[in-house]
């Protein structure tokens, strides 16, 4: 069944859930109880948009074709990407996590990865994975462990899916600041082409605050 656990520090409130370790609020209370929202974020999993809070393991982004090849094997995984034949985003955005420990202000969850059914969509290999959240006087803090509980070498990416807000309609007339020099390369389906480009002067350079105008972001920044 679909739960939620809320961690609270001071006036920042934080809403997350087991069923994919998923981050689905982070805003501010103010004096007058009204919310200031700091990720676009939702209640219940129905109320779902996207890949809202989503924590992808073991792989983010999109594989071409789900083709890869490790340690000499040739491996296909799923194709369930609806911007084109790729998989996309790992295995446990769905699955529901064991609740490890939770605190009025910090709780972790975990999940397994086993080789045996997993290896036939594609990833042979055994994880045992802890995400943790938190928030305190610094924040919201979100960390992982990946721990190899298989009898091989196995490949693993880590991301996070938070849509940011600002709590306008648009983002037009913020500014965004990205302390990053360089930004990996995609092609026209989203793939990412293993190079990077520097930023210096280019219209993805935002080291310094700029206006965000009519840009649309959908970059990995190194």
């Amino acid at each position: 069944p679909d739960s939620e656990i809320s961690l609270s520090f001071d006036h920042q409130r934080a809403v997350v859930s087991p069923w994919g370790a998923a981050l689905r609020r982070y805003y501010l209370l103010e004096a007058d109880g009204s919310e200031t929202d700091i990720v676009w974020g939702y209640s219940g999993g129905s109320r779902k948009k996207g890949g809202q809070g989503d924590v992808l393991i073991p792989f983010p982004g999109r594989i071409a074709e789900g083709r890869y090849s490790f340690d000499g094997q040739a491996l296909q995984l799923e194709r369930n990407d609806k911007e084109g034949p790729n998989a996309i985003h790992g295995f446990v955005r769905t699955l529901p996590w064991k609740t490890h420990q939770a605190d009025s202000n910090r709780v972790s969850f975990d999940v397994r990865l086993d080789a045996e059914p997993y290896g036939k969509r594609g990833y042979p290999f055994s994880l045992a994975v802890r995400i943790t959240y938190g928030v305190d006087d610094q924040g919201l803090s979100c960390s992982f462990a990946v721990q190899n509980v298989g009898r091989q070498a196995a490949p693993v990416g880590v991301g996070f899916h938070p849509y940011f807000t600002v709590g306008t309609r648009l983002v037009d007339e913020a500014e965004a600041k990205i302390p990053a020099a360089g930004y990996l390369e995609f092609n026209e389906r989203l793939v990412p082409t293993g190079d990077i480009f520097e930023v210096t002067g280019g219209q993805w350079d935002y080291r310094d605050y700029r206006r965000i105008g009519d840009r649309r972001f959908n970059h990995c920044y190194v």
